[in-house]
């Protein structure tokens, strides 16, 4: 009888019915002890060898003890005395039946909580991370992951937790490396914080890029003083750095009792969030970082960013932004609560200048920049940043203003790099604006297209060249930025109407 389907297949001998075990396996087989050429007990070893999961029932007309015995002793399922009751066979056909399914639950228990046994770590440091940031109060896995790593920790009196956050790495942890990165990680801490105590747990954040935290526990006579923890975790920072060429943060908190340990994550979790320029630092999470709310006000700058933008110098406008925000950067005193704040107003900003100039917020905010990406980029400084170019971007599309001293700053960069193989692309990335854009509002100030008004004032610059010296038109193209004398011939005569050697001797 087959598993698939209960298909059931006869065979009219043991080596027809090796035939159909070849390509399928039966998960009860009725078998006769008298069979031709090979009697039903040496064909069931050989079943019950190469599947040993099958239940064999035997068959028989012939109630000869030692068959019987043979029989049970290759733990067969049944014996059957012939000529049975049709009932009495389909009960024991049940039975076996039932069997089957029981093993086979049991088989996935067993492969469930060999699953479960593998993963246990992984499991751990989920469930531990959700307590420590109050999304459950099940203290136990916590008390689970002391034990598997320091045994009972109940004569220990201090802890210390700190959290490394991953804000730079080359690679992406997959779950089934995660047992090979614990061991990288507490070879590093051994090697840094071992000298401090020998009772070090780690749990990983269960992130991409593989960030994690830290227990340390510590008896009050071994107690070290904070500053010898944060200069071990400066040297940290600084193995990571150097050995698994990672960028990371670590917060440190303060000495606590095991339950108070859910409250200093709190503390280093503000910390973290605190870090918006995502410094390569080891901060103190009990310490007071960045501006508080009534130590800074915009009102001074919010004028002047407002008049930039009522006479259409979007420009500028952004390059004031970036400027004032890269110097309230400066020695890492920027705090969420400042980036919030800031966000804000800038917001405040932009949306009454798209409505003043018929700006749908579609057009602003697409794939690249969602509003609610826009409304949360407070975060960090580099994503406020990436937002806050984007908008200004496409600002520049739809508005299409110009801003003359750009205009003449570009002028100026070009006349200063007439050498340089200059290209429409490069220049728009300078600036910060899209090529097309550029291109078109260069033409409406200027009367040339950017990539024309660069190819004249090189072709002027090689005039003046020819005029002036004996230099080849070799070198010439080169020293008006042509590392292409073909281009550059070519461009001469489209400008000039005649080749650099015929208009040399002129």
């Amino acid at each position: 009888m087959n598993e698939d389907n209960d298909r059931f297949d006869i065979a009219y001998s043991a080596e027809e019915a090796r035939a159909f075990l070849k390509y399928r396996v039966y998960e009860i087989l009725l078998c006769d002890i008298v069979m031709p050429k090979e009697d039903g007990i040496h064909f069931a070893k050989w079943v019950l060898q190469e599947h040993p999961d099958s239940k064999v029932i035997f068959l028989t007309a012939h109630a000869d003890f030692e068959y019987m015995k043979e029989a049970i002793s290759l733990q067969s399922f049944d014996y059957i005395l012939q000529p049975a009751e049709k009932t009495e066979l389909k009960n024991v056909v049940g039975r076996a039946k039932s069997k089957i399914a029981i093993e086979k639950k049991n088989k996935e228990l067993l492969s469930t909580g060999a699953f479960f046994q593998d993963k246990e770590m992984d499991i751990l440091d989920v469930n531990v991370m959700r307590y420590l940031r109050y999304s459950t109060d099940n203290a136990d896995y916590l008390k689970r992951l002391f034990e598997m790593h320091i045994g009972s920790s109940e004569k220990e009196t201090e802890y210390l937790l700190f959290s490394v956050q991953v804000l730079k790495s080359g690679y992406l942890w997959k779950e089934e490396e995660h047992s090979f990165l614990r061991g990288v990680y507490y070879n590093i801490l051994q090697e840094i914080m071992g000298s401090l105590s020998e009772k070090i747990v780690l749990n990983l954040q269960n992130d991409a890029v593989g960030s994690f935290i830290v227990f340390i526990l510590f008896r009050e006579s071994n107690k070290p003083e904070l500053a010898i923890i944060m200069n071990k975790l400066e040297n940290l920072r600084y193995m990571f750095e150097k050995l698994l060429k990672m960028d990371v943060a670590i917060y440190c908190g303060d000495y606590c009792l095991y339950g108070e340990l859910r409250e200093m994550y709190q503390k280093i979790l503000q910390a973290q969030a605190n870090n918006v320029q995502d410094s390569s630092r080891v901060i103190h999470a009990g310490e007071l970082k960045g501006n508080q709310s009534s130590g800074y006000s915009f009102d001074l700058y919010l004028t002047s960013w407002q008049a930039l933008l009522n006479q259409n110098r979007i420009i500028d406008f952004k390059n004031s932004v970036m400027n004032y925000l890269h110097h309230q950067s400066v020695g890492n005193k920027i705090n969420q609560d400042f980036m919030m704040r800031f966000h804000q107003e800038i917001s405040e900003l932009f949306f009454p200048y798209m409505s003043a100039n018929n700006v749908k917020s579609s057009e602003v905010f697409d794939e690249n920049l969602s509003y609610y990406d826009f409304m949360y980029c407070y975060h960090h400084i580099s994503d406020f940043n990436n937002a806050f170019n984007y908008i200004i971007q496409k600002l520049c599309e739809r508005v299409e203003t110009v801003d003359e001293n750009m205009i003449q700053g570009i002028i100026r960069y070009i006349h200063q790099n007439i050498d340089v193989d200059l290209s429409v692309n490069s220049i728009a990335d300078l600036v910060g604006l899209n090529h097309e854009y550029l291109s078109r509002i260069f033409k409406r100030s200027t009367g040339f297209s950017l990539k024309r008004y660069i190819t004249n004032e090189k072709i002027k610059a090689a005039k003046i060249l020819l005029e002036t010296t004996d230099l080849s038109v070799t070198i010439i193209a080169g020293r008006v930025g042509y590392a292409n004398y073909s281009n550059f011939t070519r461009s001469f005569r489209q400008i000039a109407g005649c080749t650099p050697s015929e208009y040399r001797k002129r």
